[in-house]
């Protein structure tokens, strides 16, 4: 068991062996490295709620990536026309 009954636990050592101990504390037979990844992941999981900055810099570039695609299919899935001004007749355009 971690530091739950300790008088230094914190609240995310609290959350973690919670979130561990009661998912395999069936009668099912789970090996250890099952529950080192889980517990590892658990932990990481709240780091990233707990800590703002990181689940910021998470959401912005799923969040853009969201707007584009609703851009693209609100604008329609025609080409844009592109209107050039050629005064020189050249064959670069």
């Amino acid at each position: 068991m971690l530091a739950v009954h300790s008088q230094e636990a914190t609240l995310e050592d609290v959350f973690i062996e919670q979130l561990v101990f009661v998912r395999y504390n069936r009668e099912e037979k789970v090996d250890m490295h099952t529950r080192m990844i889980w517990s590892i992941t658990c932990k990481v999981f709240l780091d990233i709620w707990l800590n703002k900055s990181t689940l910021i810099g998470l959401i912005y570039p799923i969040t853009i990536a969201l707007v584009f695609y609703l851009i693209n299919h609100l604008v329609g899935g025609s080409s844009p026309n592109l209107l050039i001004y050629n005064p020189g007749n050249s064959d670069v355009v």
